[in-house]
Parts: structure tokens; sequence; C-alpha cells
């Protein structure tokens, strides 16, 4: 075999090999990736809007804009927490800035054309098992909602809000303050391992009126009985250096690992997806614990 065939032919093994992997990467009816009982809102999930949205449903389309708003808005509130801007609670010594994760944005678009406010069981990825999820809505008797990049910063601010119900005791770790109070939008917005986010909006007619609905998925959600984020004088345990356009964060290399809380099992974001059953193990060993 001549050398260039032999390259052509290893060229398209690595494709070959590139297409099985992202097929692997994309089966969301694995059982593995979903407590018992769950069911992935990928799994046999062709897209597309459900048959419970009314007609004149529509995708609000991710623009750049739009995405730099939503990442923009959640570590500018990352930064004031790490920093010690909200007076009641501590520092965080690795704050992780936030950046945009596309197969996140897939899932929390799947849920957004459902037309209806509600968590879905199982958005996790292949590497991001234990991903959280965000949700707010806006609704007006105008005839439209136009400013939809403020309507987003709004959407965002009220999860922000809920800092007022937090203490020092839930980042140590989180616990349900009860029924009547809620904390886990600013939680997981405030998590210091949720390092990446994707979103998606979506609208529809609701009694008249124009309903325009905001999902975010994060590659980490609040669990009860964990740390909400390692208490430190900002930025003293990232390990990539500090962010300089959000003080007190990490740059957005910062690896991802559960050591500050103490666990035996290293999870590199970077490297690929985490070994489940350790982090199965991990938090399993944690009482009480409970998925938000």
């Amino acid at each position: 075999m001549s050398s260039g065939k032999g390259k052509m032919m290893l060229l398209l093994a690595v494709f070959v090999a590139a297409a099985m992997k992202t097929s692997v990467a994309q089966d969301y009816c694995n059982p593995d990736l979903c407590d018992p009982g769950n069911d992935h809102i990928g799994c046999n999930n062709p897209g597309g809007f459900t048959s419970n949205c009314p007609a004149g449903a529509k995708v609000i389309k991710m623009t750049d804009e739009l995405k730099k708003i939503i990442l923009d808005e959640h570590n500018k509130y990352r930064s004031t927490v790490a920093t010690g801007g909200v007076k009641w609670l501590p520092k965080a010594k690795q704050m992780t800035t936030m950046t945009w994760d596309d197969e996140l944005a897939k899932l929390a678009k799947l849920n957004a054309n459902r037309c209806v406010q509600k968590h879905d069981d199982c958005h996790n990825t292949a590497k991001h098992r234990y991903a959280g999820q965000n949700l707010n809505h806006i609704t007006t008797t105008a005839p439209s909602i136009d400013n939809v990049p403020q309507v987003i910063k709004d959407l965002i601010s009220s999860w922000w809000d809920e800092r007022l119900d937090v203490n020092s005791r839930m980042v140590k770790a989180m616990y349900d303050p009860g029924r009547h109070t809620m904390i886990f939008h600013f939680a997981v917005l405030a998590a210091d391992k949720a390092n990446k986010i994707g979103c998606a909006i979506s609208q529809w007619p609701e009694n008249g009126n124009p309903y325009l609905y905001l999902v975010c998925n994060y590659s980490f959600t609040d669990v009860v009985g964990l740390p909400m984020y390692a208490q430190g004088e900002p930025c003293s345990g990232c390990t990539k250096g500090c962010n300089t356009a959000y003080a007190g964060l990490c740059n957005p290399d910062e690896p991802v690992s559960d050591s500050q809380y103490g666990g035996t099992a290293q999870w590199d974001s970077n490297l690929g997806p985490a070994p489940f059953e350790d982090w199965r193990r991990l938090l399993s060993a944690i009482e009480p614990l409970q998925y938000i």
C-alpha cells in the first residue's frame, strides 16, 4: 500500500472512530446516565415542540449576544459571592468561571420545547453526571415581549434574589430550609463546581398573553449534604490563576475536582468524563443525601 493510501485509510479510521465516539456520547437512553426510574429528556426525543404546545409557539434563537448576557450575569454574581459581596455569606476560594456548553443547551431546548415550566427528570450527560437546572418565566398583558436581553437579566436576577434566604450553614452543607423558602436556584448559580452552562428560550401564547420561558442547565447541581462552595480567600484555591475579568473567580481552564470536599475521586473536567461509580461512592457516603 502506498504511503498516500495509507494516510487516507488512517484518516478515514480516525473519522469513523470519532463518529462512533460521538454516537456513544449521545446515547441518552443509557440507563447509567440517570437515577433509577428517571427518564432522560433526550431519550427517544426527536426535538421540536411537543403536542402540549399551542399554535404560535416559537424558539427564541440563542444568539451570541444572549449567550454573553447569560454568562456575564452568572459570572458577575459568582464574583460577588466569591469576593464577599454578600456580607452574611463566606467568601469562596475556588469559584470557577462559567463557560458555555452546547450539549447542556441542546438538552435545555428539549425542556423549553415542552411549553410547560417543569423540571425534567434527568438531563445528565456523559461528562456531567450531576447536571443542575434552573427554570423561570415571564408573562405580560402587553401584546409582545420585545426586550429579550433585559428580560433574561431580570429572570436571572430573581434567582440571585434568593441569596437573602441563604445562610453560612447552607454554604457549609446544603440543606432544605423548608417548603416555603426557595434557595435552590441561587445554590446552583453559586455552586463553585458548576463551571458549564447551556440555556434555551421558548415563547408561546398563554391565556392570550405572551409567555417567555427560560431553561438553564448546569454541569453540577446543588446536593443536600454537600458544600455549596469551598470557603476561603478569593482565588486562593485556584490552580490555574485568577480571572482578570471577574474578580475572585478562577481562570476558565480551572479543573473541577472534589478534592476540596475531602473526597478521594478526582475529576478534571478538561480530561473527559469522570468515573461514574467513583462519584456514586463519594456522594452516597454523605448523609443526608438528596438530589434537587
